[in-house]
């Protein structure tokens, strides 16, 4: 979904204040020319994998648009791509490692169908839980981005 804010600021204003951000250590991110990327700085904790810092955030990917009356910034939330494709293959690798499964059961004459079916219910509850609940993490990291914009660039969110 596209998010539009209107400011007051120029575009070189909205550049400044985005950079002092950065450097307040709250967020992290970076400009380019009228694209910036920003989210909030994950305060890295101990845990068994080093993917755990790309699990926290969503990264907001921005552009400034310059406008008579200040500047539209559009932009949208996105997951780090290395999670989306860790999603799909642990996905899709679950569902094949078990459909594979059954058929060399069939391929043998065994019958083993029926556990491997609430195997798989069991599955897809859990991965769609963990699902909802890194959706909610992404919720406050989305909400401190916003805030951010609201305060330093003193935002006003557009209507569609």
């Amino acid at each position: 979904m596209t998010l539009l804010f209107h400011t007051n600021l120029k575009k070189d204003q909205c550049i400044k204040k985005i950079e002092q951000g950065l450097k307040s250590g709250n967020l992290s991110g970076k400009i380019k020319g009228k694209s910036f990327l920003i989210h909030k700085k994950v305060k890295y904790q101990k845990g068994i994998l080093p993917i755990n810092r790309f699990l926290d955030y969503s990264i907001f990917h921005g552009e400034l648009i310059d406008d008579r009356n200040g500047t539209i910034i559009r932009g949208r939330f996105k997951r780090h791509p290395l999670i989306l494709v860790l999603y799909q293959y642990f996905f899709y690798g679950v569902i094949l490692f078990i459909v594979a499964e059954n058929i060399f059961q069939k391929v043998k004459g065994q019958n083993g169908a029926e556990s491997n079916l609430g195997f798989m219910i069991m599955f897809l509850i859990c991965f769609g839980t963990a699902i909802y609940i890194f959706r909610n993490a992404d919720k406050k990291d989305r909400d401190h981005v916003i805030n951010f914009l609201r305060k330093n660039l003193h935002v006003e969110e557009i209507n569609k």
